[in-house]
């Protein structure tokens, strides 16, 4: 099966044989959220609307949202078959919206 993201195709956790309700998984993702955190709260971003662009497993969003909850998050992705997973991953935080195709 072809994926329609590249990054998918690299991801090792990437399962080609992927069913409903399974969840992607992106180290990198999982690696780099701290520092994301850390260099938004040093530019005094812990609020306001955020437009995550490549929202990929929506990993950073869950995270970050759950960190920093007075912003209000808006994932997206270039791929609509991430947004299932990246709604998995984000549910339960509050501040963070449905994800959308750009």
């Amino acid at each position: 099966m072809a994926s329609c993201c590249r990054a998918c195709e690299t991801n090792a956790a990437y399962n080609p044989e992927h069913q409903p309700g399974c969840r992607y998984f992106s180290d990198c993702a999982e690696r780099s959220k701290h520092d994301i955190l850390g260099k938004m709260l040093e530019l005094d971003l812990s609020q306001g609307n955020v437009v995550e662009l490549a929202s990929g497993t929506g990993q950073h969003a869950a995270f970050l949202g759950g960190q920093l909850p007075s912003t209000v998050w808006w994932p997206s992705d270039g791929c609509a078959g991430n947004l299932e997973t990246i709604q998995q991953n984000c549910r339960g935080v509050g501040n963070i919206r449905e994800g959308c195709v750009v």
